[in-house]
């Protein structure tokens, strides 16, 4: 693919965990690959960078984030199979919202 008029730039906020590097370049004609197209002009792209240190500190997050959220659908599947075993309709209700309550 060529271009031109290519130019690129980082933002990093002093003492941030992660920043982004914007690249900008002129396609001179459309560049196609399987379904996908980009148009011929000005093309904008945009990807995350992180220090190493923020970067370690967001994984440790997001495994904290995603062990919380097992434990939530487990709570929600138990509850919704109490609704679906019961043959009261209070129950069921009070099951159901037991189920939505562990989604929030």
């Amino acid at each position: 693919v060529e271009f031109s008029e290519g130019c690129w730039e980082m933002i990093w906020r002093d003492r941030a965990a992660a920043g982004l590097i914007v690249c900008g370049l002129k396609l001179n004609q459309d560049a196609r690959r399987n379904d996908m197209v980009l148009e011929k002009g000005n093309n904008y792209i945009t990807f995350p960078v992180w220090s190493k240190e923020g970067l370690q500190k967001r994984q440790f997050c997001k495994l904290e984030s995603q062990a919380k959220y097992k434990e939530f659908e487990m709570a929600r599947d138990e509850e919704l199979q109490k609704m679906a075993k019961s043959s009261n309709i209070l129950m069921k209700a009070l099951h159901y919202r037991n189920a939505v309550a562990a989604t929030e």
